[in-house]
């Protein structure tokens, strides 16, 4: 499925640019591509795709990036935004605050570890500019906030605003990547959705 979305869906938009004489394109990729499950500091655009990626998720975004690169007719910039957050979010906070809601949430790890988050309204200025700068033609660019926050303390700050609870139980990163390991191989036979996966876990301890 991520493969005939992100892969196939890109593919089809290449063709719908070439088709309608479009000037330029837009991918909005991930950081992800570059993410191989351990931590990473001051990634730059220059950090070369993994020998394994951590996800299919990861796996298909960077299948995306080629093909638009392969795409060379096709005047394109590659953005990838970084845990992007703000009004309209489905996936990153609600998540969070539905297993807090639901008295799932745990601190995965020491609760020390840093993050780049991104604001909607940057993600969509960067894709704006993204389509008016012609020094971007051809560029990939990461795009985040600017800052480096801690992940947990700032999770612990939506729970104090939503008056949920922040006292969170630690559960070390090597039980949680063991425990979604699980998790998956279970979705697998059940084609239900896993509660955690290890790339989720990574996200959130790394």
């Amino acid at each position: 499925e991520f493969a005939a979305i992100n892969v196939g869906g890109t593919e089809a938009v290449v063709a719908g640019c070439r088709r309608h004489g479009v000037g330029r394109l837009v991918l909005i990729s991930s950081p992800a591509v570059v993410f191989t499950g351990g931590d990473h500091r001051l990634t730059t655009e220059a950090a070369p795709y993994p020998r394994r990626f951590s996800s299919a998720y990861a796996a298909s975004k960077a299948a995306a990036e080629r093909v638009v690169r392969a795409a060379h007719d096709l005047p394109s910039v590659i953005l990838r935004p970084k845990a992007v957050f703000g009004p309209g979010d489905r996936a990153l906070l609600p998540r969070v605050v539905a297993a807090a809601r639901a008295g799932r949430l745990v601190q995965i790890g020491d609760g020390r570890n840093l993050v780049d988050v991104t604001y909607v309204e940057n993600v969509a200025h960067a894709a704006a500019l993204a389509l008016r700068s012609a020094a971007a033609l051809g560029k990939t660019y990461h795009i985040t906030n600017g800052e480096h926050v801690p992940l947990w303390e700032l999770i612990r700050t939506v729970l104090r605003r939503l008056t949920l609870p922040e006292r969170l139980r630690a559960v070390p990163l090597p039980a949680m990547l063991a425990a979604a390991a699980l998790m998956e191989a279970r979705a697998a036979l059940t084609g239900r959705e896993p509660l955690l996966t290890r790339y989720s876990v990574a996200v959130l301890g790394r």
